[in-house]
């Protein structure tokens, strides 16, 4: 896999499944070969089985959820996502892919606070801010969008002439 030679990996992880067959860390594993392979059939069907095999596996349902995102299963993959927060809640990465899915799947409200959650905890975040303005716009929150985006117009005009924050009032 290092060396990105992703159907000869597989090859040795089919073997390595062969004597270890619930091997969770083998699954996800191969499951990466496939998807790298774009055997996406593949690779949901290992994030499944290491998912039935542990269901409380963090990387399956997160991997899971990304692939589910990829392929356009939305719904499933805020279902993983939720399940991924509920371990661990402070996870910004899956906060803001669920954000995203929230978008896609018409959750303005449910969007604009995950979205929230992740500019509160990375406030230089602009692509928070940039979603969240959209959200609002589509929730006809015209006013919070301006907020948002004018607040990406000061920082990208800080980031370009090199202001720092201690001189600008950019919020």
């Amino acid at each position: 896999m290092g060396r990105e030679d992703f159907s000869k990996a597989e090859t040795i992880l089919n073997e390595a499944l062969r004597i270890q067959p619930k091997n969770t860390n083998n699954l996800i594993n191969r499951a990466l070969c496939r998807f790298h392979q774009n055997n996406y059939i593949g690779a949901m069907s290992d994030y499944d089985l290491t998912i039935d095999i542990d269901s409380l596996n963090f990387i399956g349902h997160y991997n899971r959820g990304l692939l589910r995102a990829n392929v356009g299963e939305d719904n499933l993959a805020i279902e993983d996502f939720n399940f991924i927060l509920k371990i661990n809640p402070d996870d910004m990465m899956a906060t803001f892919n669920r954000a995203v899915l929230l978008d896609q799947t018409g959750d303005y409200k449910s969007a604009i606070q995950d979205y929230t959650s992740v500019i509160e905890e990375y406030p230089d975040f602009l692509l928070g801010y940039q979603r969240r303005a959209s959200a609002y716009r589509k929730i006809g929150d015209e006013k919070s969008a301006l907020k948002d985006e004018e607040y990406i117009f000061k920082e990208q005009i800080a980031q370009r002439y090199g202001i720092t924050k201690k001189s600008s009032k950019a919020k």
